[in-house]
């Protein structure tokens, strides 16, 4: 068995009692002797000062070493902690001999799993109210020094456990030389509420040894199983069989549900040590022990180990029922308060009734104060928030290593790749047994040979076997795609190269790097685990997978190759209404179809299960859907008696939803009572009945006080979601609604499927509707955070801003200023020049330009090009508001945006997209006003004039050439402004423009027709009677253009101001775009 294993095991244990002295050690082997930890760890067993031991062990002679060393035994003896039977060498001990110190350090973890079995039924009670009647703790509470004047013979009482708790005290009148004696008061107790504990032990058979400490450990383990399903289902033969990672995460589950999956995870070292990481971070103690040593380490070492693990973890779990009993307190005072409040309705304030109520109450608030006195309640609730905090950060390293789908090791020693693999826990099953060697030098690689590659400079991996890609490994590596090829690293420095391992047997050099995959290449196969759990009615494993795949969009809806039918349709194929309605409240698809155009609703009813059929409609499913048959579920149903039954529940919501929905309350009360009374019962309470809305949230919209306390004493879950995954405090309507949610253990910090809280739902608010200030100030002083930030990195404030209400803005300023230190400011001035809005930016988004101008006003800007980026989307259209042509004004006048940047993808600028749009002369003329270019260039080096001859807006262009426009300026391709008029007679008739410019689009139009007839000359044959019609023509047009256009020169684009028509004959050898030529030559 390792030594490292030894070590890291027992010094993770001398650790944790080191806790409270603020000392850590890294190798007890070493370490123990040195400085203060020996004195420490004693103390921290007996609950006793011991001076007399010195502080170290340091700069002692051998023999002192060896006086010290036997005062410690002896003090250890005297307090019950080994027994009196174990003998030492003491010269051993002195000089560090591993198997001396071991078996010391083994006895002080015997007494402390002694110590922990003892209470092990009480620490794995499930119900919070036995867990907080007392403090667990490992270390004596220390001794009354105003007690200690009188001396005590200290005896053993066999029946009272392990340590400083079995010893009894008998004061001695005089106390002779050779009396074992104690400094202990009559009235001394260790571990207040020990006995409590101890109640709940099974007694054992009259006579009956106490089990060894390795039985008793692993007693413990099965026990800590035993508290979750996945547990349940395990086998365990011996502690050795603790190095899986389906029970590691089974152990954590036991306390955090759903939050270890075994189902996504490999068994393996990676994902064991990842587990084990996470958890001894939340419990806040350092083990260090890893995969390897689980496989490697003897059970003492094992036993020491999960001896402190779970010692730290029990710890850690009463802290989370004080705080879950806080919260149970305080709902059943609040169920008191409202029975009595109903009692009082009725006229019974004074009857015996009220009576046991008030008493109920002064016991709540007995056993609240009690609690509170004996923890430390924002200490429990901090650890919960960092324990929450460490949980995300592990499911952020499983994305992470999702996406890089190995691992690599370096071996510790020379050995065998099967060796490794069986001494550090590799799993080669995703590779079919195959690890990859990191290539050294050149080598020979076959054909059927894999390679994978690992990115120096990003460390991405590639390969061509865990996921499809568009170029090969061997490409990358610009080589063969088939054959053998002799690959040389130094040829690839950009690339570290791992090549498959030819054999287990390979050697493998101490130092060497091996690489293996951890993680599938896509999410198939869990994906595939989903629907057979969904088949199986597996409620724990699905959950589990929802829970991490959250990240997926629509992982819940995947659909099966083939027959396309997702987890819903299996789950109502098979009757299984628990996975149903788990997978409707996690946003699965209602009316998704299969290959056949059925609905889960189809399924439902031929499998004949009428509670399924039923939740599915309370959820609002489409009833009238059709298959590929053309046939509605219940036409399809072979049942009768099934299809009137679902008839009568379709018909009862189709006629109360749409009542209740208009906000006709007394059918809200109406459903309710159906339910309670069974004259139509729900087949679930928390069912989105109301198109999407729970009973519960649309009560809190309401703002129906009576019916919100209703449904919660129904014990409806306060932490539902609708449709868009909104909790029930997105939906409060007042102050009184939100205050009654947030007793009963609503989450202020809840997010929706948009990464919306409360108090964002709030600060944006209604459409027409008031700001809610008392609401929103509510939220405030419990807790909302006015810096977190959705999906979409937006904070409240910018919510509000969104919907220009000011008067929000103003209190969420004046509440940060004087209560939050500045921290929205601060995250506003932290955020990037690109993303997110500016809040001005928003607030005209919005179409809100008082708000926008209260803004700027109190110092707020818009961002560095914001204004001009705006100014484009709005002429554009890219960006729809009611406001336009005022909040284009405001963008030019006070935002300063510039008329004439560019952008891209074509280099034009606001003036060139306003003049090719019809209804956009007005904004033109506003853009020319400010300082629009009226020749700015786009990338094309097209101006405006451009964009409005080709859009056909006459009056932009005849607003164009007004300001000053040239009409000679040609693009890139050689082309005027006017080459792009299409229909030349409506230009010429439309009365916008002046004689000399009809002159030149005349002769433009002239222009086109001869370069149409050229065109056609060119595709007839020379010596044809049409080719002698067609010069005759052409040559009369072109006597008609010099007629027409002596005076005009192009002055731009090069050419020497040569006329026109020259410039013509060079450049204008096709016709434009939009001229057609008809089949028999003639210009169409």
């Amino acid at each position: 068995m390792s030594l490292s294993s030894r070590i890291c095991g027992f010094t993770a244990w001398v650790n944790l009692r080191l806790q409270h002295s603020d000392l850590m050690l890294s190798n007890v082997l070493m370490d123990l002797m040195s400085g203060m930890y020996m004195r420490n760890l004693i103390e921290s067993l007996t609950g006793s000062e011991f001076k007399n031991l010195g502080d170290t062990f340091d700069r002692l002679t051998q023999q002192q070493k060896v006086t010290r060393s036997e005062w410690v035994v002896k003090e250890l003896k005297r307090w019950r902690i080994v027994p009196d039977s174990y003998q030492m060498d003491f010269k051993l001990f002195a000089a560090r001999n591993s198997e001396e110190v071991f078996e010391l350090l083994w006895e002080l973890v015997s007494h402390d799993i002694w110590f922990l079995w003892e209470r092990m039924e009480f620490l794995q009670h499930p119900e919070a109210a036995v867990l907080t009647q007392c403090v667990f703790t490992w270390i004596p509470d220390p001794i009354d020094v105003t007690k200690q004047k009188k001396k005590f013979k200290v005896t053993k009482n066999v029946l009272g456990g392990f340590g400083a708790s079995s010893m009894k005290s008998q004061m001695l009148k005089e106390a002779g030389a050779n009396a074992e004696v104690s400094d202990q008061p009559d009235d001394y107790e260790p571990f207040p509420g020990s006995e409590l504990m101890k109640k709940y032990k099974s007694r054992a058979a009259p006579g009956a040894k106490i089990p060894k400490a390795l039985d008793c450990m692993f007693q413990i383990v099965k026990g800590h199983l035993r508290m979750t399903p996945e547990g349940r289902a395990l086998r365990l033969w011996k502690l050795g069989d603790l190095a899986d990672t389906r029970v590691i995460c089974a152990l954590g589950n036991a306390l955090f549900p759903n939050q270890f999956n075994s189902e996504v995870l490999l068994n393996d070292r990676w994902s064991l040590d990842l587990v084990l990481e996470t958890m001894e971070k939340i419990f806040h103690f350092e083990g260090c022990f890893k995969a390897k040593n689980l496989v490697e380490g003897d059970n003492r070492a094992i036993a020491a180990y999960f001896c402190c693990f779970l010692m730290a973890a029990y710890k850690f779990r009463q802290q989370q029922m004080v705080v879950l009993r806080l919260e149970q307190l305080k709902a059943q005072t609040r169920d008191a308060y409202t029975d009595i409040e109903f009692l009082c309705e009725q006229g019974l304030g004074d009857s015996v009734e009220k009576e046991k109520l008030d008493k109920l109450i002064q016991a709540f608030q007995a056993e609240k104060a009690a609690i509170e006195s004996r923890f430390n309640v924002a200490e429990c609730r901090d650890n919960l928030n960092f324990a929450q905090d460490t949980l995300k950060e592990m499911q952020g390293k499983i994305r992470d290593k999702l996406k890089d789908r190995f691992e690599i090791v370096q071996a510790p020693r020379d050995m065998t790749l099967n060796q490794m693999c069986i001494s550090l826990m590799i799993n080669l099953s995703l590779s079919n047994g195959a690890a990859f060697c990191k290539l050294l030098d050149p080598e020979l690689i076959l054909e059927n040979r894999r390679i994978v590659l690992q990115s120096k400079k990003n460390g991405e991996f590639y390969d061509d076997f865990t996921r499809k890609t568009e170029v090969t490994v061997r490409q990358m590596l610009r080589q063969p795609s088939r054959d053998s090829i002799l690959l040389d690293p130094a040829e690839h420095p950009q690339f570290d190269i791992y090549v498959e391992c030819q054999s287990k047997n390979s050697l493998i050099g101490v130092g060497e790097s091996v690489l293996y995959q951890v993680f599938p290449g896509t999410l198939e196969i869990w994906q595939n685990g989903l629907l057979k759990h969904a088949k199986e009615g597996n409620y724990h494993a699905i959950q589990k997978l929802i829970t991490f795949f959250s990240f997926v969009p629509d992982f819940i809806n995947y659909r099966e190759p083939g027959s396309l039918n997702t987890a819903l349709h299996y789950a109502c194929r098979y009757g299984q209404l628990r996975v149903a309605l788990q997978l409707l409240q996690n946003f699965a698809d209602i009316d998704a179809r299969n290959v056949h155009k059925c609905t889960p609703l189809f399924l439902a009813v031929e499998s004949g299960n009428r509670r399924v059929c039923q939740l599915l409609i309370e959820w609002g499913c489409d009833i009238h859907a059709k298959n590929i048959q053309k046939l509605t579920a219940l036409e399809a149903s072979k049942s009768d008696e099934l299809r009137r039954n679902l008839m009568r529940h379709y018909q009862y919501y189709s006629t109360t939803v749409p009542l209740v929905v208009s906000g006709q309350l007394q059918h809200l009360s109406d459903m309710i009572e159906d339910h309670v009374t069974k004259r139509h019962e729900l087949v679930s309470i928390q069912s989105r009945c109301l198109n999407g809305s729970t009973l519960l949230h649309t009560a809190a919209y309401f703002d129906h006080l009576l019916l919100i306390r209703r449904l919660l004493k129904l014990k409806i879950d306060v932490s539902i979601r609708d449709y868009k995954g909104a909790g029930v405090l997105h939906r409060a309507g007042s102050v009184l609604g939100a205050r009654i949610l947030l007793e009963a253990g609503a989450d202020v910090q809840l997010r929706d499927r948009e990464g919306n809280q409360a108090l964002h739902v709030k600060c944006f608010g209604e459409d027409g509707k008031q700001s809610q200030l008392d609401l929103i100030r509510f939220l405030l002083d419990n807790d909302a955070s006015p810096t977190s930030k959705n999906d979409k990195d937006l904070m409240p404030i910018h919510c509000a801003a969104l919907q220009g209400r000011t008067d929000v803005i103003n209190l969420l300023l004046t509440h940060d200023a004087s209560v939050g230190g500045g921290a929205i400011l601060r995250s506003l001035g932290q955020e990037s020049s690109t993303h997110p809005p500016s809040l001005v930016c928003l607030s005209l988004t919005g179409g809100f330009v008082e708000c926008a101008d209260w803004l700027l006003g109190k110092g707020f800007d818009l961002k560095q090009d914001e204004a001009s980026r705006m100014l484009y989307k709005l002429v554009s259209g890219e960006l729809q508001i009611a406001r336009r042509f005022l909040t284009l004004g405001f963008l030019l006048d006070k935002c300063g945006a510039d008329p004439s940047a560019q952008f891209p993808p074509d280099g034009a600028t606001a003036l060139h997209l306003a003049a090719g749009l019809s209804e956009g002369s007005d904004m033109m003329l506003l853009l020319l006003d400010k300082g629009g270019c009226p020749d700015a260039r786009a990338g094309d080096m097209a101006t405006p004039l451009f964009y409005a001859c080709r859009s056909g807006n006459q009056l932009s262009a005849s607003l164009l050439i007004e300001r000053g426009a040239d009409t000679k300026c040609r693009a890139q391709n050689g082309l005027a402004a006017f080459d792009h008029i299409t229909d030349f007679d409506e230009w010429l008739t439309c009365g916008y423009f002046s004689d000399q410019v009809c002159a030149r689009i005349r002769a433009y139009q002239l222009k086109r027709t001869r370069d149409s007839i050229r065109g056609l000359l060119r595709r007839v044959k020379p010596n044809s009677a049409k080719a002698s019609t067609a010069e005759v023509i052409a040559a009369n047009l072109s006597v008609t253009l010099a007629n027409e256009l002596p005076p005009l020169v192009s002055g731009s684009g090069g050419g020497g101001g040569r006329p026109l028509l020259h410039r013509a004959r060079t450049t204008m050898m096709l016709p434009p775009a939009g001229t057609r030529l008809a089949a028999s030559g003639v210009l169409t």
